[in-house]
């Protein structure tokens, strides 16, 4: 059996990789063909003798895709993204050669924009969507999705979360602090980057480097009073001089982030999904998108992210977080959920 893999974005990558290394685990059978735009570097060495890498541009037309043998998939698997075409001309080509196509949504925004290449048309639509939870089903559905190609899978990254779940050990703590040139009586937190202002297609009229600017300056001084260094996580279609013109470090991008985000004190962004993650992880995490004129992120919809302000800032400085978020219980069966309904089709 064969089937088709494709993502563009990490995001995709991000709900994608895990189902694809599930149904290599238990599929012994199983070819997969990747169509992707960057290297692939995770997959483990034992599935590599059944897997093929084709690299493409993330805009890509039907004629380019005409190197792949259409006639031997079984299935495609898609990730999405809300700038490029890949995923939506793989679906394309999937549905002309009459092949079953399913799709992952990863995040609770830009709907419509990660099914459509002609505004308002939803033309490159799966057979089924998997989306992360029933609130994501009912905001396509008010969107003009067809609620009887969707549903509510779980979110495979966040299923994932377990794996990091144990507190990392002092040792660990202890190189993470060494790693950041941390002095001993400092803590340090982290702002978590997203290219917002770059993606032309979101719903969003934030621009992150405004974000960050503005909080430094009304911060600057309670950080530096209470000994915590603040460091940027870029995104990893970011540029590493991206936030240069603030003078504030960035983690290095070969860290762990789940090493780094558990060592800080705190972590603060937009509406990434890694905020998701740290609040599963226990670490106090914060939205800066409503301080900055924008909407409640996903974590602040789910209740598991709060609102930074002043407030919420004092509050930093006692906050004690002893128990796992089991919110991500939620999301953890999802790789099964969904593994299932690609075999069972």
């Amino acid at each position: 059996m064969k089937a088709l893999i494709t993502f563009n974005h990490p995001g995709g990558k991000n709900v994608v990789l895990p189902v694809a290394r599930h149904l290599l685990r238990e599929n012994s059978d199983l070819e997969l063909d990747f169509v992707i735009t960057s290297n692939l570097k995770e997959l483990e060495k034992d599935f590599q003798a059944r897997t093929k890498v084709f690299l493409f541009s993330e805009v890509v037309n039907s004629e380019e895709l005409q190197i792949l043998n259409w006639n031997q998939y079984e299935f495609i698997l898609a990730g999405t993204s809300i700038s490029g075409n890949l995923e939506k001309v793989v679906i394309q080509e999937a549905r002309k050669n009459k092949i079953r196509s399913y799709s992952i949504v990863d995040h609770w925004c830009n709907y419509r924009i990660r099914y459509e290449e002609i505004e308002n048309t939803l033309d490159s639509m799966p057979d089924l969507i998997f989306t992360p939870d029933d609130l994501a089903k009912h905001e396509m559905t008010d969107l003009g999705f067809d609620p009887s190609r969707l549903m509510a899978s779980g979110h495979p990254g966040l299923g994932q979360i377990g794996i990091h779940a144990n507190p990392i050990s002092n040792s660990v703590k202890e190189k993470i602090l060494s790693q950041l040139e941390i002095p001993p009586d400092w803590k340090f937190a982290v702002f978590i980057s997203e290219p917002i202002s770059q993606d032309e297609n979101t719903d969003s009229l934030l621009d992150e480097k405004k974000i960050l600017s503005d909080f430094i300056t009304s911060n600057l001084n309670w950080l530096e009073e209470n000994k915590i260094k603040l460091f940027v996580k870029l995104h990893p279609r970011e540029d590493v001089d991206k936030y240069n013109f603030l003078s504030i470090p960035t983690i290095p991008k070969e860290m762990d982030k789940f090493e780094v985000v558990q060592s800080a004190f705190f972590v603060l962004g937009i509406d990434s999904m890694l905020l998701l993650e740290s609040s599963l992880l226990e670490v106090p995490t914060y939205s800066l998108s409503v301080n900055a004129g924008g909407k409640l992120s996903i974590g602040e919809r789910l209740g598991w992210v709060k609102s930074f302000s002043q407030r919420e800032r004092d509050l930093i400085l006692t906050t004690n977080i002893s128990h796992l978020n089991k919110d991500y219980l939620c999301h953890r069966d999802s790789l099964l959920t969904i593994s299932s309904i690609l075999q069972l089709s």
